[in-house]
């Protein structure tokens, strides 16, 4: 019976260890498919049909471009569409999902156009017509939306007070993101939002590498860990991995203080330390014996 249960300690043992160590391969390859910007689907890429229905149904249509995210900067895609005098008319904002861009909020559009508002069509960064490699779901998505707002207010004079959002899946975590800091947002609609990030990344992963999701539940929490500090370092980075110079211990202090000339200059000079004066020793012992002999020989003056 022992002999039984130490066996099955063990195979339990090693099972557990395999499936950790599947789990964390599986997670590196798969953090890379949370932030990218590829969906279920092949994304619709009907601009073309987006703009020929707009400018039936819209006095003014114009496709801006522009920078994004100051942290990260790409070029950036959005249509505008107003039925006229877009300075006097409230906007809508759609935000589309992972995967996805602007083309698929054709009939929405439509019907806001028909209903009186401007609208406002953005591919968010890695989609559609922008630039940009990865999705980081909010992070950098909600400066794109303010300099995209920005960018229709220059052209167009549009009341970036009165904005409205209609936003699905991944897209309203970007709309919850942008609302949180912008008190001209109005109005939120949001279409198959998720609250739960692990359980959507695991639905995601379980989707995608056909699996049940239950045995995917420590490879969906590694690569959430992984595709967010990758998608933060990247950011953080400028879309590059600065590697210091050399294996040495410091390598990585030194790299760092060189990136930031400012805090190098901060940097505390050395303490000095405390210089004592050295005591002169004393006579030692035959030294003293010497000089007691010379007094003793020597003759006294006077």
């Amino acid at each position: 019976m022992k002999h039984f249960a130490r066996r099955l300690a063990t195979v339990t043992a090693a099972g557990g260890l395999l499936y950790a160590a599947g789990s964390w391969l599986a997670a590196r390859s798969l953090a890379r498919r949370l932030i990218s910007p590829e969906g279920f689907a092949p994304s619709p890429g009907r601009h073309e049909d987006l703009l020929v229905a707009l400018e039936s149904a819209a006095t003014v249509v114009a496709n801006l471009r522009h920078r994004g995210s100051p942290r990260l900067p790409v070029e950036l895609s959005a249509i505008f569409a107003s039925p006229g005098e877009p300075e006097g008319r409230p906007t809508i904002l759609f935000l589309h999902g992972k995967g996805g861009d602007a083309s698929e909020w054709e009939p929405d559009a439509l019907r806001a156009l028909q209903l009186g508002y401007n609208v406002l069509l953005p591919d968010l960064r890695g989609h559609g017509r922008s630039g940009g490699s990865f999705f980081t779901f909010g992070f950098l998505e909600k400066d794109d939306l303010a300099l995209t707002i920005a960018a229709a207010r220059d052209g167009f004079g549009i009341d970036a007070e009165r904005i409205g959002i209609h936003s699905c899946s991944a897209g309203s975590s970007v709309a919850l993101a942008f609302a949180a800091e912008h008190a001209g947002v109005r109005g939120i609609w949001l279409e198959s939002p998720f609250g739960q990030p692990r359980e959507m990344a695991r639905h995601y992963l379980s989707r995608t590498m056909r699996l049940p999701g239950p045995l995917l539940a420590l490879t969906s929490r590694l690569a959430i860990t992984r595709a967010g500090r990758a998608g933060a370092r990247r950011a953080r980075l400028g879309g590059r991995v600065r590697r210091p110079r050399g294996g040495r211990p410091g390598a990585r202090r030194r790299a760092r203080h060189r990136s930031h000339p400012a805090r190098s200059r901060r940097r505390r000079p050395p303490r000095a330390r405390p210089v004592h004066a050295r005591a002169r020793p004393g006579p030692s012992a035959a030294q003293r014996r010497l000089e007691r002999l010379r007094r003793r020989t020597l003759p006294s003056r006077g």
